[in-house]
Parts: structure tokens; C-alpha cells; sequence
């Protein structure tokens, strides 16, 4: 009797460290579960880190193309409008001998080979530079490609021999050329349109 019972209190004994065991294997199972998981969301960390980085590289070197192609055009414009200068002060009749675009876009104007002020211009010369401005950026932007029309609407501060030499500047530079002009002014070869017949 008596080894029977030390044996049911060692069998006891066995059980419990048995259940310990048990309890302290299923705790480290629940810690292996979450370590994991851990590392799955690592992984999936890593992975959307790398692609995050792959997405900036492309950011990086599309926002390098675009830098280049917008120093490239503002180029192509200062040289059109460089060259629509030429062509400006030589036929229109102009206080200033030459202007030109700063790399920053500001209009610069010599009179007497000096700096003037935009002040200093007629609204005739104004609305002449900044036409030519417009025009550049046409050209430079290929816009003919995508409308052939170019259409100016209250050209009213430029003389009517300029209007007339505005006119006969722009007429190749696309398929329709439309301005409005005042009555008074002339229409040579124009085909004129009265909005007054319109219903």
C-alpha cells in the first residue's frame, strides 16, 4: 500500500510538470504564432518599402524629364521670340530697338541701348510684345497641331498700319487667322463679318 501510494503521489508529480510542460509548450506555440506574424508584416513592410522606393525612382526621373523638357521649351520660346523681335522691330514701327526674355521669363526692352520700363511703352507697343510672347509659345508648343486657328480678340490699342502688318505676320502661322478690329480700321483681303446681321 504504501508503494502504491508513493507511486500515485510520483504519478501526481508527473502530471503536473506534464501539464506545465503542456501549458508552457502552448504559450511558446502562441509566442511562435506571433513572432510570425511579426515577420510576415516585416517581410510585407520590406516589400512596400521597396516598391516605394522603385516608385520614387520613377518619380525622380519622370520630374528630371519633365525639368528637362520644360527647360528645353522655355528655350524654344526665348529663341521664337527672339526671332519674332527681329521681325517686329523691323517691320512695326516701334520705340524700342530690341527686347528679349530673361531665363526667368521677365520681358526686358533697350531703347537707345539701354533698359527702359515696360512703363515707358505705348499700349500699342505693349500689346505688340506680348502678342509676339504669345506667338512664341505657339510655336515653340507646336499648338498649330493641335488647333489650327489662331484667334485675337480686342486688339484695340495698335494703330491700323500695325493691326494691317499683325495681320499679314500671323497669316502663315496657322490654317484661320481671326481678330476683331474696330470699324475704322482697314480689312485689306479680309473677309469681313458684321455680328449686327446676326440673329
Amino acid at each position: 500500500d504504501e508503494q502504491i501510494e508513493a507511486l500515485e503521489g510520483e504519478v501526481d508529480d508527473e502530471d503536473r510538470e506534464l501539464a506545465d510542460v503542456q501549458s508552457e509548450r502552448k504559450y511558446k506555440e502562441a509566442e511562435l504564432e506571433d513572432l510570425e506574424a511579426e515577420i510576415e508584416a516585416a517581410e510585407a513592410a520590406v516589400e512596400e518599402v521597396e516598391k516605394l522606393e522603385t516608385q520614387e525612382e520613377n518619380l525622380e526621373s519622370e520630374i528630371q524629364d519633365l525639368r528637362t523638357r520644360k527647360d528645353e521649351m522655355q528655350s524654344r520660346i526665348r529663341s521664337a521670340f527672339d526671332s519674332s523681335i527681329e521681325t517686329l522691330v523691323a517691320e512695326f514701327e516701334t520705340s524700342f530697338e530690341t527686347a528679349r526674355l530673361t531665363s526667368q521669363f521677365e520681358l526686358v526692352v533697350a531703347r537707345n541701348g539701354r533698359q527702359v520700363s515696360l512703363d515707358a511703352l505705348s499700349e500699342g507697343e505693349v500689346e505688340l510684345l506680348g502678342l509676339v510672347t504669345a506667338v512664341a509659345g505657339f510655336n515653340a508648343y507646336d499648338v498649330e497641331e493641335v488647333t489650327p486657328v489662331i484667334l485675337l480678340d480686342q486688339v484695340g490699342a495698335l494703330a491700323d498700319d500695325n493691326l494691317t502688318l499683325l495681320a499679314d505676320y500671323l497669316d502663315d502661322r496657322a490654317d484661320s487667322l481671326v481678330l476683331t478690329a474696330y470699324p475704322e480700321n482697314t480689312t485689306v483681303g479680309a473677309q469681313q463679318i458684321d455680328t449686327a446681321q446676326w440673329q
